[in-house]
């Protein structure tokens, strides 16, 4: 949910100029806007600081002050009746700050800040009107605009006086309206963007008994943040964002690199990609800015900076990647001491340094002429093989305390960096293949960068080989026309085909972007399968004739967030595409390749893998689905499972 933006950053400035003291801090940056862990202190303010703070700046001008007689129902938790969140009595305003900060792990600092930026209820500058309190944090007023009335729960109350009616509010929901549930979407919002912004697609946050007894706050429940595909701003690395839909559980290399405004910006960490989903525009977070260090002092706990390029190394030797840099020239060199901790207990098999990076005897040495060039101080991290399918190690790039003769940079705690070193022995992803030319589709794996083809639904493996890399992506077809299905390869935009399935590529082209997802059949009936492709971002297919970089003809079809397929649904020997909807098992099948789907129907369970194949070898292809190393077989394309097997892990 992106919400309004009100222009309003000069009015601020002299607010503040007049009404507080002066902090000396840093320029905004535009691409440096707060640290991930000022972002999240949480525990940097009791509920008895903020009404404490609030009441010492402004006293009973500020609307949310207990001098003014502000109070608003207490979030008391989130059950599973889908209403989000659930209040209790009237409480301060500290205790509903502090309590969704609590929960979420967000810096109440953060919080009433976005009140300020938003309404001026903290200082009360624009007065204290209905429509400022309904929308507090401006969550749920898009840029579009819109207007709506609301009656029948209490907004907020003054002096013990309830108000449980409004008009005319820009809130587009009436779970969004009114000062707590501003507060508690907001909350919610700021900590789930900037999770899926660094690649945490397992965010949810899970605690009982606060802020009383009985009470419950766990995202397990309805809805469910780990199912959400995130679609906002993303770090640099490879990484998923998250969810069910479709790229959003697919490992993806980002830039961090973003146009706001007509301006490209880079995400320097999530709290600045969070910030910038809340609210898309560079002013509107000078804006945030501004208040923040004028209010709270400097967006950075100290003054050595660090950039996670690349969050993820590989047990099969990819690199991790990390910058340092400072927010002024030294006068001589800094010093800091690196180390990589090691969860397992064991020695640090999970990464180790490169020795050809700018690590030296363990140490990073920023110079004075390097100071400010993160690309200068790059740390370079490989991941090492611990030989075991048990998942993805997190570690920790452990930064010491530096030394220098500058006194300014001497005796401070440089960032750690918190890193994975991905798994190259996964769960099985699921293939599908006519591999022994009987006409037939079966089923293969891909664990890492082995492959298995089974010859008969949930039998042995009778052919097994290597080929690529573990993290490249897999594809299917019948490359060369000679009846059988031989396996193909995604590396970024490239791609590599085999054409016996024994670990050697026999041809590889460029294609498409790295974004793109392929999808492989016979467009033109030739008995040559060609590869295509999905772009999520504009929902287009391009459907190429031949294997090099060229579409033959493209179209806009689906929904975001589906995930395409490919197939001879009606048996006349030319493929189509199809499209699945993970947010509601739905099939979309077209005869003709245009934006018109022929066949529909549901299948499945939340959570499963579409594979397609002409299962009974009638020349029409089907769907199945993967759910772990379970699959259920449509002979119909009518949602009816006909064959269900195991095989794989």
């Amino acid at each position: 949910m992106i919400k309004r933006y009100f222009i309003q950053a000069v009015l601020l400035a002299l607010i503040l100029v007049l009404e507080l003291p002066a902090i000396a801090n840093a320029a905004f940056n535009k691409n440096s806007i707060i640290s991930d862990a000022v972002f999240n202190a949480s525990s940097s303010m009791s509920a008895a600081d903020i009404d404490s703070w609030i009441n010492a700046h402004y006293g009973s001008t500020s609307c949310i002050s207990t001098m003014h007689g502000f109070k608003a129902p207490q979030p008391i938790g989130r059950t599973s009746d889908g209403n989000w969140f659930h209040y209790g009595g009237d409480v301060s305003a500290g205790t509903i700050i502090y309590n969704i900060s609590h929960v979420f792990g967000i810096s109440p600092k953060v919080i009433l800040t976005t009140l300020e930026k938003e309404e001026n209820l903290v200082s009360g500058s624009n007065g204290c009107s209905l429509l400022r309190y309904t929308s507090s944090m401006g969550y749920g007023c898009p840029d579009s605009g819109g207007s709506y009335n609301y009656s029948g729960f209490e907004l907020y109350s003054i002096n013990g006086t309830a108000v449980k009616k409004v008009n005319g509010t820009c809130v587009n929901l009436p779970d969004y309206a009114g000062f707590s549930r501003q507060v508690a979407f907001a909350g919610w919002q700021f900590e789930y963007n900037m999770q899926r912004s660094e690649g945490n697609v397992n965010w949810a946050p899970s605690l009982n008994n606060f802020p009383a007894n009985g009470d419950s706050w766990s995202d397990s429940d309805v809805p469910s943040s780990p199912n959400f595909c995130y679609f906002g701003y993303m770090t640099p690395g490879n990484r998923a964002s998250g969810g069910a839909g479709s790229g959003c559980t697919t490992i993806v290399h980002y830039s961090g690199v973003y146009t706001i405004d007509s301006t490209s910006v880079s995400m320097s960490t999530g709290a600045d990609a969070s910030l910038y989903r809340y609210t898309p525009h560079i002013s509107g977070n000078q804006s945030f800015y501004n208040l923040y260090v004028n209010w709270f002092g400097n967006t950075y706990a100290a003054p050595i900076r660090m950039k996670i390029i690349d969050a993820s190394s590989t047990k099969s030797g990819g690199s991790a990647v990390v910058e340092y840099y400072l927010i002024s020239a030294p006068s001589s060199n800094v010093t800091i001491p690196l180390a990589l901790n090691d969860p397992t207990g064991g020695s640090t098999d999970q990464a180790s340094f490169n020795s050809s990076s700018s690590v030296v005897a363990s140490n990073l040495i920023i110079t004075p002429s390097s100071w400010s060039s993160a690309s200068s101080n790059k740390v370079t991290i490989y991941g090492r093989s611990d030989g075991l399918a048990d998942g993805d190690l997190p570690y920790i790039l452990i930064a010491g305390t530096t030394t220098s003769s500058d006194p300014s940079y001497s005796n401070l705690n440089a960032p750690n960096a918190s890193l994975v070193n991905q798994d190259n022995l996964h769960d099985d992803i699921g293939l599908a293949g006519d591999w022994d030319g009987n006409g037939k589709t079966d089923i293969g794996v891909k664990r890492g960068q082995a492959y298995f083809l089974s010859y008969k639904f949930g039998g042995v493996s009778m052919s097994n080989f290597s080929f690529g890399r573990w993290n490249d992506t897999a594809i299917a077809g019948d490359w060369n026309g000679d009846g059988k299905s031989d396996i193909g390869i995604k590396r970024g935009n490239t791609y590599y085909l085999e054409y016996k399935n024994g670990g050697a590529a026999a041809a590889s082209f460029s294609y498409g972007q790295p974004t793109d997802i392929p999808i492989a059949g016979d467009w033109n009936g030739d008995g040559k399968w060609t590869i295509s492709l999905y772009r999520p971002s504009t929902k287009q297919f391009f459907l190429n004739n031949s294997l090099k970089d060229h579409s033959d003809a493209s179209f806009s079809f689906g929904a975001s967030g589906d995930t395409p397929l490919a197939g001879d649904w009606n048996g006349d020997g030319k493929w189509t595409v199809g499209l699945y909807r993970p947010s509601t098992r739905q099939f979309f099948l077209a005869n003709q390749n245009k934006p018109q789907a022929d066949i529909t129907f549901t299948f499945g369970a939340t959570g499963d893998t579409p594979l397609t194949g002409d299962w009974d070898g009638n020349g029409t292809t089907n769907i199945g689905l993967q759910r772990g190393n379970q699959y259920f077989l449509t002979y119909a394309n009518n949602g009816k499972t006909e064959v269900s097997f195991t095989y794989g892990r």
